[in-house]
């Protein structure tokens, strides 16, 4: 009877150490918004770059990204809405490099923190890669700058062809004439040209 409720005990302890220790190995989630996407040659479309905390708060983020610039060209780097408040270097954009870099305050927890909206350009046909880098860090609100676990996505983004254009003609409209002399409306229509 003793050795049934000390094996009980355990069970219910051994359950409770593995829980918390599944809770502290959570790591927040730098991902990027839409993950794919297909672009016609020469047009610009967005990507976001967003942070999932994973139920930390978190006070400081150094987000550093590469791409394709074979296939991808950054137009400009938005940091509209942004969680980040305060930012340590205005966002860096290199040959194939992309540093963004910036706190808040505060801090932040939540799923869907937009860190900043990368413009690229698809410059050339093919598959356009943008990805985070080792180096990119988190760190949480906790006093003391610990940085957190972190994993990352990546985004490809195929560019194609853009397509032949093609040209739609408006049909012909009917037209309403007005007699002003004797006041009474009469109305006439142009031919309408038979299909």
């Amino acid at each position: 009877m003793i050795l049934k409720i000390f094996k009980t005990q355990f069970l219910i302890l051994s359950i409770c150490c593995l829980l918390l220790a599944a809770s502290s190995v959570a790591a927040a989630r730098l991902y990027l918004m839409p993950l794919s996407q297909t672009i016609y040659q020469d047009n610009s479309f967005i990507v976001e770059v967003k942070l999932d905390t994973e139920g930390k708060e978190i006070n400081t983020v150094e987000a550093n990204l590469t791409y394709s610039s074979d296939f991808l060209e950054v137009i400009d780097v938005s940091k509209g809405n942004s969680i980040l408040t305060l930012w340590l270097k205005e966002p860096d954009v290199q040959q194939k490099d992309v540093s963004l870099i910036g706190g808040i305050p505060n801090g932040f927890q939540g799923e869907e923190g937009l860190i900043a909206k990368l413009i690229f350009r698809g410059k050339e046909i093919g598959e356009g890669i943008v990805s985070f880098k080792e180096n990119s860090k988190v760190l949480l609100n906790d006093g003391k700058g610990t940085e957190t676990r972190l994993n990352f996505s990546e985004g490809n983004y195929e560019i194609i062809k853009k397509p032949d254009i093609v040209v739609v003609l408006p049909p012909k409209i009917l037209t309403l004439k007005l007699k002003v002399t004797d006041l009474r409306p009469s109305v006439s229509s142009a031919q309408i040209p038979k299909l």
